[in-house]
C-alpha cells in the first residue's frame, strides 16, 4: 500500500450522496460506492477513477471495507493479526487497516484492503468454481490435492504443467499451515481463490493472497468472552486444561490428500455455501501435513522459517507503533493459540523423525 494507508490511526470513512449517487470519502479521496454482496459480513468497494496523471496499482484504486453493524465479535482484530503474522512468515496475504465508517450519523468499525488483482484482466476462479467446472460431483471437497488435480485441466499445452502443479500446491500447502496455526475456522472453498491471465501471447495461474482472515485463535465472539477464556488460560499455566480443550478437536476446513470437510446433507452443490467439519479427520491431516514438512523441500524450508519468523509480540508492538494498539486479551488470545499450535505441530514433527530413526536404527 502507498503511504495514505498507512502512519497509523483508524481510517476513517464517510457515506456522501451526490446527485442521487453514493461516494465514500477517505482523506482527500473521493471513491465511488459499489456494493459487494458475497459473503456473510457486510462490505463495499471504494472505487477510485483512473487518473490520466498519476498511475496507482490497482489495490490502491479498488479497496474493500467490511464490517458487522452489530459489532459482537472481534473478526476485524482476526484480519488485522493474520494479516501481519503472514507478512512476518512469507505467506501472501492483502493487508487490512483499521477503519470507521460513517453513514447517516451511525458510525460502524471494519477493516479495509485493496483488492489481490495485479490487474483487470486477471479474472477469478474460487475453489468451489475449480472443482464443480468439469464435475457435477466433487468428492474430495476443498482437499489440496484435488484443488489442484482439476486446476492442471486448465493449464494450455506447452505451458510447464510440473512447475504449475508444484507452484500452486505449495502456495495451498503454505495458506494449511497458516490456518492450522492460528486456528482458522473459515476458509470454505468460497475463501480461497486463483487468478488467471490469459491473452494472446501469455497465460499465468497463481493462488489469490490469502483473505477473509478474520475467524483465528476463537475471535468470533464477544470481546468480553475472550476476556474470560485468555484470564482462565494464563490462570492454568502452561499446560493449561482450558487452552488443550479448546484445540483439541480443531480440524481446518481445507483438507491436503484427505477432505476434512463435507457438504451439508440438505444442501445441493449450487447451495452449497456452508460445509460441515470433519472431527474425525483431525489425525489424518496433521499426518498429512507432517508428511509434506519432512518430505517436501520447499514446505520443510517454510516451516522452518515459520519456527524462526513467528513473533506475536512482535505483531502486538507494530500495532501499537502504528497508533492501533489491540486490546490484551486479543493479542494474548492470539499468542496463545499460535504457540499451542506450533508446538503441537513441532512434537509431531519430531516424533516422526524419532520414529524414523529408530526404524534404521540412528542415533537420535
Amino acid at each position: 500500500m502507498i503511504s495514505y494507508f498507512k502512519g497509523g490511526n483508524v481510517l476513517e470513512l464517510k457515506l456522501e450522496e451526490i446527485d442521487g449517487e453514493k461516494f465514500v470519502t477517505n482523506g482527500h479521496r473521493f471513491y465511488k460506492f459499489v456494493e459487494e454482496f458475497r459473503g456473510v459480513r457486510e462490505k463495499f468497494w471504494l472505487i477510485l477513477s483512473e487518473s490520466k496523471f498519476i498511475k496507482e496499482p490497482l489495490k490502491n484504486k479498488h479497496i474493500l471495507f467490511k464490517y458487522n453493524r452489530n459489532d459482537v465479535s472481534c473478526e476485524n482484530w482476526g484480519e488485522i493479526y493474520a494479516s501481519r503474522i503472514a507478512k512476518q512468515i512469507g505467506v501472501p496475504c492483502v493487508e487490512y487497516y483499521l477503519a470507521k465508517y460513517e453513514e447517516n450519523g451511525k458510525v460502524s468499525n471494519g477493516v479495509m484492503c485493496g483488492t489481490y488483482k495485479k490487474n483487470e484482466k486477471e479474472f477469478e476462479a474460487t475453489v468451489y468454481d475449480i472443482q464443480t467446472m468439469q464435475n457435477e460431483k466433487v468428492e474430495k471437497i476443498n482437499a489440496v490435492d484435488d484443488i489442484i488435480e482439476n486446476l492442471m485441466l486448465l493449464i494450455p499445452e506447452g505451458k510447464d504443467k510440473k512447475f504449475y502443479h508444484s507452484y500452486l500446491r505449495n502456495s495451498l500447502i503454505k495458506q494449511c499451515i497458516f490456518d492450522f496455526l492460528l486456528a482458522q475456522t473459515d476458509r470454505h472453498w468460497f475463501n480461497t481463490t486463483f487468478l488467471i491471465y490469459v491473452s494472446e501471447n501469455a497465460f499465468n495461474v497463481r493462488k489469490a493472497e490469502c483473505y477473509d482472515n478474520g475467524c483465528i485463535a476463537y475471535l468470533k465472539r464477544k470481546y468480553a468472552a475472550i476476556v474470560g477464556i485468555s484470564r482462565e488460560i494464563q490462570v492454568q499455566g502452561e499446560n493449561s486444561q482450558r487452552l488443550h480443550d479448546l484445540l483439541k478437536d480443531y480440524v481446518p476446513m481445507m483438507g491436503i490428500k484427505t477432505p476434512t470437510v463435507e457438504l451439508n446433507t440438505n444442501k445441493d452443490l449450487a447451495e452449497a455455501e456452508k460445509l460441515r467439519v470433519l472431527k474425525d479427520r483431525r489425525d489424518i491431516f496433521l499426518d498429512e501435513l507432517t508428511d509434506e514438512i519432512l518430505n517436501n523441500p520447499e514446505i520443510a524450508k517454510f516451516y522452518m522459517d515459520v519456527k524462526k519468523y513467528l513473533n506475536v509480540k512482535q505483531v502486538t508492538n507494530l500495532l501499537e507503533r502504528e497508533k492501533t494498539p489491540p486490546p490484551q486479551a486479543i493479542a494474548d488470545m492470539v499468542e496463545l493459540v499460535s504457540g499451542y499450535q506450533l508446538n503441537l505441530l513441532d512434537e509431531l514433527v519430531n516424533e516422526k523423525i524419532n520414529n524414523l530413526n529408530s526404524s534404521t536404527g540412528l542415533e537420535v
